[in-house]
């Protein structure tokens, strides 16, 4: 069965009434806390400073819990002091760990202990174009430190390197491109950018409301004005990219817009095609640094904390369900028209 089929059978099962197989992947955020202040980040309007569960917390949360993947993220998740007996803890219980990091606080040592944890599998890098590009958009001298921490896991993990489309970096994205091949990372990631106008918002906003949840979304994303003259230079990037494609494999997320600029312009995949969130059919359980179950980081709801009612009693209570039901036999939501999470069916 193909991909395709079998995310069109997972999301004719969820029609029904919001039912999913029990979560065996996480994405999990041990802290909103961040050395950088990049200029996209939609974090940046977060209480970076909200209580973070203890490693104890952690261990009860995810012993027993039938989660084998998990996806770490932050913030930046080497600013926690204790990160690195928390990821010993997953090493010894879980299959596949892929931290994300904008690898700056990663020294050599620290490189060494990693590299010996065999269930972390992948590395991800956050890298926005070349040196002045990149250190404009996260700090300077960020470039620098960042090719240096990725470099020291070639050969010993999957190294792939996510960078976001903005105007002020599409012109290195082949030059970045070139550079990640010939470092021998396995993959590059180029990430649409998440933004919209309050005009967005206010759509999500009603539609919520119509379909009865309880809950309101982040406006961390909303731009008081919108610039995507810069895409209509995108679609002879993306030939020369697909063109130079060697070792380094290419993938955009979501992929969906490598060869629809329009829709992501204007704001309107979901008009046009049957979408879903590939998290919700994949059955992906996101939890945040003080242990609150989400479906959706931008979908402020109220569900339980994990650590009063475990991750497999909440997944498919009638709270849970009725929000992933509403959510994929409407198609979705204004906001998560440029998400990196949105699947066409």
């Amino acid at each position: 069965m193909t991909e395709k089929r079998i995310s069109i059978f997972k999301r004719n099962l969820m029609l029904k009434d919001g039912s999913s197989l029990n979560p065996t992947r996480a994405v999990f955020y041990p802290t909103y806390r961040c050395n950088l202040h990049c200029r996209m980040c939609y974090q940046n309007n977060h209480n970076r400073f909200v209580a973070e569960l203890s490693l104890e917390d952690i261990k009860k949360i995810f012993t027993g819990s039938g989660i084998k993947q998990i996806h770490l993220v932050g913030g930046e998740i080497f600013v926690r002091k204790d990160i690195y007996d928390i990821l010993r803890f997953f090493d010894s219980t879980l299959d596949y760990i892929t931290i994300q990091t904008n690898g700056t606080l990663i020294s050599a040592e620290d490189v060494g202990v990693i590299n010996k944890m065999d269930s972390i599998k992948e590395m991800w890098f956050s890298l926005d174009g070349l040196r002045d590009s990149h250190d404009l958009i996260r700090g300077r001298g960020t470039f620098d430190k960042t090719t240096k921490a990725l470099q020291r896991f070639i050969g010993y993990k999957q190294v792939v390197i996510n960078s976001v489309i903005m105007k002020s970096n599409i012109d290195d994205m082949t030059k970045l491109y070139e550079l990640a091949d010939s470092m021998g990372v396995n993959k590059i990631v180029f990430q649409f950018e998440m933004k919209y106008d309050k005009e967005a918002l206010k759509r999500t906003s009603a539609k919520l409301e119509t379909m009865e949840i309880a809950g309101s979304m982040n406006d961390d994303c909303v731009r008081e004005e919108h610039d995507f003259e810069y895409i209509g230079r995108l679609k002879k990037i993306i030939e020369e990219l697909r063109n130079k494609e060697n070792n380094t494999k290419i993938s955009f997320l979501p992929e969906v817009f490598e060869n629809n600029l329009d829709a992501y312009i204007n704001g309107t995949i979901f008009e046009e095609k049957c979408i879903a969130c590939r998290d919700i059919l994949n059955a992906v359980v996101k939890i945040d640094p003080e242990g609150q179950l989400m479906i959706c980081e931008a979908l402020q709801t109220n569900f339980d904390s994990v650590l009063d009612k475990s991750i497999e009693c909440q997944w498919n209570d009638e709270k849970v369900r009725a929000i992933r039901q509403k959510l994929i036999s409407n198609n979705l939501v204004d906001l998560c028209s440029r998400c990196c999470c949105i699947e066409v069916i």
